[in-house]
This record gives C-alpha cells, sequence and structure tokens, in this order.
C-alpha cells in the first residue's frame, strides 16, 4: 500500500473491511471501517518508532457532500493510541477534530532525538486548519519521565502548534515536579528535522532563573547548541542537596555557546557574592572560562579573582601553608587546605597573590 494523507506520503500492507451503515445513498454514504497496517511507514523517524510495525484501526464515517465526517476514529500502535473525532471539509482540504492521545513508552524516541528520554505522556486538543499545515492546540502530562540525567515526576504542557507537517513551530508552557524541584518554563520553539530553535525561552527552578538571550539553536544530531544564556539565583541555599552540602549566596551567570569543530565551545562569566559552601567562604568572586570543547577533552582557560577568601576560621592568604609535592618542591598552585579538592588541576590553577584588602587572582 502507498497512499498520502494531505502531504504526508504513506507506506505499509493494509488489510481493511467495512460495513455500510445507510440505504440513503443520495444523502451520504455511511460507513465502519477496521483494518490492520503491517510494516507502516511514515516520513517521520519518531511516529515509526511510537506505532511499530503493526498498526490497527477503526472508524465511523459519514460522506456528505463537503467532505467527510468522522465521528469516531481509534488508532492503535506498538506504543500510541489515538481517539479523535472531526470533520474534512472543502473537498477534503481542510480538518478540524479533537483528539485524545497516549504515548505508553516514549523511550523508543531516544535513538531518533538522539536523546536519552523515557516515562509515559497522555494528552488531548484539537487540530485544525489546512490539512498540510495544521495548527493545533492541547495540554499534555508526561509521568514518571526521565530527560537526560534530569528525573521528572510529573511535567504538565500547554502547547499552541503550526504548520504541523513540515516544520513545526509554536509555543509551550511547562510546569512540574524535577530531579531539581519544582521547575516552569515557557517559550516558543521551531523544528525543521536537522534543529531545535528556541526563541524565547525562560526556565525557573527553585531560587534559579534562565533564560536565553536570543535564539538558542541545538543541533539535533550532535546535541551541540549556539546561543546566549543568562541565570541568576537570589538565593543559592536553596541549591543545598543539589550541591552536596551547605550553600549559601547569591548568583549571577551568562554563558555564550558555540558549535566548533563539532565540539561545544563555551564562554562563561560568573559572580558570586557571600559565597559559602560547607566551610568554605568567598566575599566577592568573578568567574571567567573559555573553552572549545567543554563536554570532551577539556581545552581552554580560567580565571577567578576572590575578596575574602576563608576555609573554617581561617582565612586564606600568601602566609597559608603550601603543599609540598613529590620531590618535596613547594607548589605554588595548591595549598594544604581541603576545599581545594573540590577543583581539578586539568581545570584551572590556582595563583594566590594576597595582598591585605586587595583580591585574591586564582
Amino acid at each position: 500500500m502507498h497512499a498520502a494523507v494531505g502531504p504526508i506520503a504513506l507506506a505499509g500492507s493494509a488489510d481493511l473491511g467495512f460495513q455500510a451503515r445507510s440505504d440513503d445513498f443520495a444523502g451520504g454514504l455511511a460507513l465502519d471501517l477496521t483494518g490492520s497496517i503491517a510494516d507502516l511507514q511514515t516520513p517521520f523517524a519518531e511516529a515509526d518508532a511510537l506505532l511499530g510495525e503493526a498498526v490497527t484501526f477503526k472508524t465511523s464515517l459519514t460522506q456528505s457532500e463537503d467532505g467527510l465526517a468522522v465521528e469516531s476514529l481509534e488508532v492503535k500502535g506498538g506504543h500510541a493510541e489515538l481517539d479523535a473525532k472531526g470533520d474534512l471539509n472543502e473537498g477534503f482540504s481542510r480538518v478540524a477534530a479533537d483528539y485524545d492521545l497516549s504515548l505508553s513508552d516514549l523511550s523508543v524516541l531516544a535513538p531518533s532525538l538522539g536523546l536519552a528520554i523515557a516515562g509515559q505522556l497522555t494528552g488531548n486538543g484539537r487540530i485544525e486548519g489546512d490539512v498540510t499545515a495544521p495548527q493545533v492546540a492541547g495540554t499534555a502530562a508526561l509521568r514518571d519521565a526521565t530527560l537526560a540525567d534530569v528525573s521528572l515526576s510529573k511535567l504538565d504542557l500547554d502547547y499552541r502548534l503550526t504548520d504541523l507537517t513540515t516544520a513545526p513551530q509554536g509555543t509551550l508552557a511547562v510546569t512540574g515536579q524535577s530531579t531539581y524541584g519544582a521547575i516552569a518554563a515557557n517559550g516558543a520553539f521551531l523544528y525543521d528535522q536537522e534543529r531545535l530553535r528556541l526563541d524565547p525561552l525562560h526556565v525557573q527552578a527553585r531560587s534559579a532563573n534562565i533564560h536565553a538571550d536570543g535564539p538558542l539553536d541545538i543541533d539535533l544530531a550532535s546535541g551541540l547548541v549556539s546561543g546566549k544564556l543568562r541565570g541568576q539565583s537570589e538565593d543559592l541555599g536553596k541549591l543545598s542537596d543539589l550541591a552536596g552540602g551547605w550553600l549559601a549566596g547569591r548568583a549571577t551567570a551568562t554563558a555564550e555557546l558555540a558549535a566548533k569543530a563539532g565540539a561545544q565551545g563555551t564562554t562563561l562569566s560568573a559572580q558570586t557574592e557571600g559565597f559559602g559552601f560547607d566551610d568554605l567562604r568567598i566575599g566577592k568572586a568573578d568567574l571567567s572560562l573559555e573553552s572549545d570543547d567543554l563536554l570532551g577533552d577539556f581545552s581552554g582557560s580560567a580565571s577567578l579573582t576572590a575578596t575574602d577568601l576563608a576555609y573554617g576560621d581561617q582565612k586564606l592568604d600568601r602566609n597559608t601553608p603550601q603543599r609540598r609535592n613529590e620531590n618535596g618542591a613547594g607548589s605554588p598552585w595548591r595549598t594544604a587546605n581541603p576545599w581545594n579538592e573540590l577543583f581539578d588541576d586539568k581545570f584551572i590553577v590556582f595563583l594566590f597573590f594576597p595582598m591585605n584588602n586587595r583580591p585574591v587572582v586564582i
């Protein structure tokens, strides 16, 4: 079987059965259709993964002079179920329908999305407009899910989508519970098979607020991101359990991201005030970092300027004892204090130049 629904080409092996429900053929034919499609193929890898190798359906249709009334439609695939009713009008060129959708296992989407994902999704909404580029609006609920390394016990979405079959785009509003506690996000997106563009984007999780400063592009093949993010937290203490210890202070940060030769290029700047982590205290700090490969073999540079450093009741200054290396020589970039174990030589080299109230340059 080769067929098309609007601009969407379908292929597979179909087995159909039907029963007429009307003797008044002049007034329009009413039919009950049942069937199955084996080896169904669509232009969308995600749809193929959700529907699986065998799809069953049944529907009740009534033909009219203007088009077709779909009194009921039930479609069941390997990991997806759809119930819908509506109309195809104006010579089957326009659609108006309400639907309920259930996706039982999102993990089947991982290979085509290039992203670790799992969970179940249910939703309902309405689709209407030209069949070649319909609009969709609705709500969805995600439960017991994971996205990358983030666990999402509950996530509710409101969405409006346009140009669904060619270059889907629209708006999303999300609220839920995650590994990072309560989260809320809203923004607009454009999906073109190779790239996902988010513009605008705003995310709030606990005391942290993050937003995109202009378009944020995600390459779906590599997962690399290009764009600019800004974030701030007025109370880092609310993130203590995520940090694995007592945390305090406020912070602001800006990250400029770029795909460079297949690697994630990053320029980061961050500022903190009243920062504390367990026994470490820093009055003010200014961090800058540049890397051509943040997620792989790190290469780049980093610097940190800080004032009023202390570990426990000990203030860190030029008299802080130095660690000795295996040859017995003093190491100018390490002190004997255990807070240095928070850092890795691979990322940053510490050089202390404290003089009275002058900053410590690290």
